[in-house]
């Protein structure tokens, strides 16, 4: 049988069109081609190596090339699995400073309130110190308070007159001097004096003196000549009748 030359000539130039065609087909969907050997009795022998043009068929056959149609797409494959966490970027740039917030509202009244002591009718006696302690700022002295009776706690005061009448000392040292000078004292009678500061102590000659007791606010007055060491005291008054009304009461004002 004689071959025509020409078509043996171009087909070396059909099978590398045929694998340009293949080679896109991989990016592109196009029909499959598939190379088989044809017989004498028109039977088909696969060559089961892809689309191959160095494959040789037996003697008496002849290549040929099959054309088919595009199957149908196939499903889904199932999901990967996720993959490792990338390694974190580096930071970013610092953002444009945001704008200046409104001003707040004023804050609450920080003035320090103190806490004041009241009889029992409603009478202002003083600062609270301690129990059943007052400071009196006009003075600026403690005043003591006995708790069951309403009264100050009392002092022995001495006078350089008969009948406890002129002028009116007191005779202390030591702890008592220090206490006495802080606080009002008591003389009973509605009588009540301080030190002042800086007062010495002058022997002066004394003539009676007022016995307290701690169960009332009357005295025994004495008369008794002596010279002793004394300090001068200073009369004032209060603004608030004794006894006083029990019990105490505490505001914050």
């Amino acid at each position: 049988m004689k071959v025509n030359k020409k078509i043996l000539l171009s087909l070396p130039f059909l099978f590398a069109g045929l694998l340009f065609v293949k080679q896109i087909s991989a990016q592109i969907e196009l029909p499959r081609i598939t190379t088989a050997c044809e017989m004498k009795s028109g039977a088909l022998l696969g060559i089961n190596d892809g689309f191959s043009i160095l494959k040789k068929c037996p003697k008496g056959s002849r290549m040929v090339m099959i054309i088919g149609e595009q199957g149908p797409q196939g499903l889904q494959g199932p999901v990967g699995e996720t993959g490792p966490t990338g390694p974190m970027g580096p930071q970013g740039e610092q953002g444009i400073p945001g704008p200046k917030g409104d001003k707040g509202d004023p804050g609450s009244d920080a003035t320090a309130k103190t806490l004041n002591a009241y009889d029992a009718n409603g009478v202002k006696l003083g600062i609270y110190v301690d129990t059943m302690v007052v400071f009196y700022p006009e003075f600026q002295r403690f005043m003591e308070i006995q708790e069951s009776k309403g009264l100050l706690v009392p002092y022995v005061v001495q006078y350089t007159g008969l009948n406890c009448t002129g002028d009116a000392y007191i005779s202390l040292g030591g702890t008592d001097l220090s206490k006495a000078l802080s606080i009002v004292i008591n003389a009973g009678d509605n009588k009540f004096f301080v030190i002042q500061t800086g007062t010495p102590s002058v022997p002066v000659q004394i003539n009676s003196f007022m016995r307290r007791y701690l169960s009332s606010d009357h005295g025994t007055c004495e008369n008794n000549t002596g010279n002793a060491p004394v300090r001068a005291l200073t009369e004032v008054s209060l603004p608030f009748s004794f006894p006083i009304p029990m019990p105490l009461q505490y505001k914050y004002e």
